[in-house]
């Protein structure tokens, strides 16, 4: 399966593979705390602060229809070669979820990219969020520890290369 299968989908089928891969990845209700499209754009942005990868603005992130399109090629083409998701991810790709009723707008399509790649980053890295007064904290962790800063760094250069660059192999 190759980058031009994904990109040979429609737009509409290719949110609608991400949104049921989302639904069938393990952990989709873990509990994590990502309940909302703005913990998920806050726990993306600091992963890649935290990194030292980039730095973001959570309201910018995936703000115009084309950088989510873009991203959601992407991450479905990563999800396809990753080898905890590539399986569901090709049935996905080779029969893909059908609905004519569908129209597309920058919001959803980037709220589906969202939750597909905190789902994604679920299966690399346990997220957890907790909300302190008005503010939110995150933790990233590999099994009981904190995520080193290697992990961390791989996981966060695969994701920057989805929102924006090339898109590195998916981290160990």
């Amino acid at each position: 399966m190759t980058y031009q299968q994904v990109d040979a989908l429609s737009d509409s089928s290719v949110i609608l593979a991400l949104q049921e891969l989302t639904e069938i990845l393990p952990g989709a209700e873990d509990g994590s705390g990502v309940r909302s499209e703005a913990d998920a754009r806050a726990a993306v942005v600091r992963l890649l602060a935290e990194a030292g990868v980039a730095d973001l603005d959570p309201d910018e992130l995936l703000a115009s229809e084309d950088e989510a399109m873009t991203a959601a090629r992407r991450l479905l083409s990563l999800a396809v070669a990753d080898p905890d998701t590539g399986r569901v991810a090709e049935d996905l790709v080779r029969d893909p979820p059908l609905d004519e009723q569908m129209s597309l707008e920058a919001a959803i399509t980037g709220a589906v990219v969202l939750a597909a790649l905190v789902g994604w980053l679920q299966m690399k890295i346990s997220l957890h969020v907790w909300r302190k007064g008005d503010r939110t904290e995150f933790d990233f962790r590999v099994g009981k520890q904190a995520a080193s800063p290697e992990v961390l760094r791989s996981v966060a250069e695969t994701v920057s290369g989805l929102l924006g660059g090339n898109a590195g192999p998916p981290p160990p």
